[in-house]
């Protein structure tokens, strides 16, 4: 007895340890929750521990998959498609109805009916040998056992043979019987599950369960194991099928297998995938096959959203070869045909949200609302009567905010509306055009006057600047200085700006207000879209009231506001402030100079006395990486003037000579030479000509031979002191040679500084018959000219322009004429050159 008591206390010690070491998750029923200890899942990446969670601050088990995609910046991560179609636990069921071709086996339980004629049935239930309903089991023999009519056969058989056997022993005892036979639970049976599942082993299932089922009982398909390719094996014909769950999961599409026992199921390890994430309907990772396309897998994620920008698609992918990740763009026709990598993420854009094809109108006004915009609809498409206006509006100035130019800034365009109505104005609308409506009673004001074409009242509006004022005004000087300001294709500062005035007048108690009162007024920042401004300036008077109801008049000049953005002269304006536009007085004009080019900050700048190159390039910023000092460009209008009218008297000196010895030569009796001696007299005249058209565009340079590309390395003659209305330009650092001239070839080398005079032009095909090989000028990047011989070995600098003279045939001095024809047309050519190629 004791030893009994003992082994009793031993299995229990044994299966309390069983049940400690293999728990398994609690599943109840009724809420559908797993009862777990509650854990934390780690990931590890890089040798580095991470806790990863998410939205519902649950603990989650993220696969190495899934960590590829992994995005630490979103609130939630990207799951493996699929996988959750195991997170519910199955269970053996016999719910599903039983087809007309099943086949009995052993274990198998039926429920067995009888019925029929009343009297039949009052001496069946008086009956002790045969029940009503009986509950039976197909034996290990594969028999049936019914009280009261025997032994039927049933293993192998169909229920409907079942059923005729059952009928033939009953109906032998009594009349006008009837017999059902329903199989109530099939019998369990073993089959093998393998490969990439939580629980390989052996599980059992009747021949009703799925293969689902099947694979839930072994814990599911883990996230390593593919969905794609799943393999069955019959154990008696040991015939293979591959399933393809992705066809069950997103299709329906399901081919039942029936069990039998002994078979094998092998989940093989998960194919290539792909991420897909916004754009489509369900983002997620998706599993591909070799022969499935970019189209597969949006269709895998049930297609896309209808905000997608289907012109914006993109691949990131892994790159074997560079040993890193790429993006490649996509087209949309190419959605069929483009295969994918495994790792590959698919990102989609979405279309911008906003509608901009719509102009709207808002204020007192009875319909408010948005119109559809149309090509060409003008205002009396939207605002059609006056009839529309509620009592009491605005009538004087109604205004069209429009966004205009690249920086999408806001304009304002006043409307009259008393104009508008008497059919004398009546604009034409662009997108997204606000059109605003005032009420009187409510409405304040700034009224603008003088050389403009639109005085009148503009309606103020909270924060409004000068710059607004400017935008929605036309001015009306008596030059082509000016361009229509409320021109909404133009920016601000692109308005030249030349001698005007505006002056301000406040309201009582309306003081104006500096907007940037701790920037620095000397400022040096300007626009680089200024054009032509080296003579052009604003300057405006306003008018503001001091705490004593006195008006003061503040200057302000648009020159500083709108080419030098000066923001410290963008006044905010107060409801009720007066704008004159007047002319600059002579007193009140400004001296500039203009530095474009490749310098940090081009613009038009203030001058000042005593300035020298270097100030106005370290005003500009200093040169950039890309600009070529060494080839400036200088230009001033002073030695412009002189060197047209010493180029001027030169032609016309050699014009003179030419046309003398033409004159002398016709009345020679040499005819034959005479022809080709008139003949070329003849074209250096027309020379001549073309040179006096071309100097043109190289008139007012002053050649700098500057040695460093570092302007901080100018000498003191380098170092040129400013003029007012100076014109530098900084070209583009040079990577070639010009070759010019009486050459096979003439064109622009790749620089090479171990390469001469000599190799240059042999690089071009050599020498023309007429060329004067001792006579050639190399012409500096920065406009100073140098004459060579063809065998010299001197060495040339980038940008550099090489050009060889006609050797003359005739006995004049063409010494000086060529000289000088090839200093200027070296200047031209070379100025040219570098400028459109900028």
């Amino acid at each position: 007895m004791q030893n009994k008591n003992n082994l009793f206390i031993s299995w229990i010690v044994i299966g309390f340890f069983l049940i400690n070491c293999f728990y398994v998750p609690v599943y109840a029923e009724n809420n559908n929750t797993y009862f777990t200890k509650p854990t934390v899942v780690n990931a590890e990446d890089n040798n580095k521990t991470v806790q990863l969670y998410n939205k519902t601050e649950n603990n989650i088990n993220i696969s190495n998959i899934e960590k590829i995609f992994y995005n630490p910046d979103k609130p939630d991560y990207l799951k493996q498609f699929g996988y959750e179609i195991f997170t519910n636990k199955s269970v053996l069921t016999d719910s599903s109805k039983t087809s007309k071709d099943y086949k009995l086996n052993i274990g198998d339980r039926l429920d067995i009916y009888f019925w029929g004629d009343s009297i039949d049935m009052i001496n069946l239930s008086g009956s002790e040998l045969i029940k009503n309903s009986n509950d039976v089991q197909v034996d290990k023999e594969g028999n049936l056992f019914i009280q009261g009519v025997g032994i039927i056969p049933a293993k192998g058989r169909t229920i409907f043979l079942v059923e005729k056997s059952i009928m033939q022993g009953v109906s032998s005892k009594f009349d006008n019987i009837k017999v059902k036979a329903v199989v109530a639970d099939s019998g369990k049976f073993p089959v093998i599950i393998t490969g990439n599942v939580k629980y390989p082993g052996t599980v059992f299932v009747n021949t009703r369960s799925t293969i689902l089922d099947a694979l839930n009982f072994a814990g599911g398909i883990q996230k390593n194991g593919s969905l794609r390719e799943v393999i069955y094996i019959n154990s008696k014909t040991k015939k293979r099928k591959s399933v393809d769950l992705y066809a069950l999961i997103l299709n329906g599409n399901y081919n039942q297998i029936t069990f039998g026992e002994g078979d094998l199921i092998f989940v093989k390890p998960v194919g290539k995938v792909a991420a897909v994430d916004n754009g489509v309907k369900n983002p997620g990772i998706y599993e591909f096959k070799n022969n499935e396309t970019l189209k597969d897998i949006v269709n895998f994620a049930s297609g896309f959203l209808p905000n997608i920008n289907q012109k914006l698609m993109q691949i990131e992918g892994f790159d074997l070869v560079s040993g890193g990740k790429k993006i490649y763009d996509v087209k949309y026709s190419d959605l069929a045909q483009l295969k994918l990598k495994d790792g590959d993420f698919l990102q989609f854009k979405n279309l911008y949200d906003q509608p901009e094809n719509f102009v709207n109108i808002s204020g007192n006004i009875k319909n408010p609302g948005r119109f559809q915009y149309k090509k060409g609809l003008k205002l009396a498409d939207v605002l059609k009567s006056k009839d529309e206006l509620l009592s009491g509006t605005f009538t004087d100035q109604a205004v069209i905010e429009r966004v205009s130019g690249i920086s999408k800034e806001i304009v304002s365009i006043p409307v009259s509306l008393i104009d508008f109505f008497n059919g004398y104005t009546n604009p034409e609308l662009m997108p997204q055009d606000q059109i605003k409506i005032f009420p009187s009673t409510t409405m304040e004001t700034i009224c603008v006057s003088g050389c403009i074409l639109n005085p009148g009242i503009i309606p103020y509006n909270e924060n409004m600047t000068l710059k607004n004022v400017l935008a929605s005004v036309r001015f009306t000087v008596n030059s082509s200085n000016f361009e229509n300001v409320s021109n909404t294709d133009k920016k601000i500062d692109e308005i030249q700006i030349k001698n005007i005035v505006a002056e301000f007048t406040g309201k009582n108690n309306q003081n104006i207000i500096n907007t940037a009162e701790n920037v620095d007024n000397n400022s040096q920042s300007t626009s680089s879209a200024v054009e032509n401004a080296s003579n052009n300036q604003y300057n405006i008077s306003i008018a503001e009231n001091s705490l004593n109801n006195k008006e003061i008049t503040k200057v302000v000049y648009l020159y500083d506001l709108l080419v030098q953005n000066n923001k410290t002269q963008d006044l905010i304006l107060q409801a009720g402030n007066r704008i004159l536009f007047r002319e600059l007085k002579p007193n009140e004009n400004l001296e500039t100079v203009q530095i474009l080019g490749h310098v940090n900050t081009p613009g038009i700048y203030k001058y000042s006395d005593n300035l020298k190159l270097k100030d106005v390039i370290n005003m500009a910023g200093g040169v950039n990486n890309n600009g070529y000092l060494k080839g400036i460009i200088f230009l001033r209008k002073s030695v412009l003037d002189t060197q047209k009218q010493i180029l001027d008297d030169y032609i016309l000196k050699q014009q003179e000579s030419l046309s003398d010895k033409l004159t002398k030569l016709e009345i020679s009796d040499q005819k034959q030479i005479n022809v080709n001696v008139q003949s070329y007299i003849k074209n250096q005249m027309n020379l001549l000509e073309m040179l006096k058209e071309k100097a043109q565009k190289g008139y007012g340079r002053i050649s700098l031979n500057i040695n460093s590309n570092d302007v901080n390395n100018l000498s003191e003659d380098e170092n040129l002191d400013i003029q007012p209305g100076d014109e530098i330009f900084v070209p583009l650092l040079s990577k070639y040679i010009m070759v010019l001239g009486e050459t096979m070839n003439q064109t622009a080398i790749n620089y090479d500084k171990n390469k001469t005079v000599k190799d240059y032009i042999n690089n071009v095909g050599g020498f023309t018959e007429y060329s004067h090989k001792n006579a050639i000028y190399i012409v500096k990047a920065g406009g100073m000219a140098e004459r060579v011989k063809f065998a010299s070995r001197k060495k040339l600098e980038p940008g550099d322009t090489i050009l060889v003279p006609r050797k003359e045939q005739l006995q004049i001095d063409w010494t000086q004429v060529f000289k000088d024809f090839i200093e200027v047309a070296a200047r031209v050519l070379s100025s040219v050159y570098v400028i459109t190629k900028i």
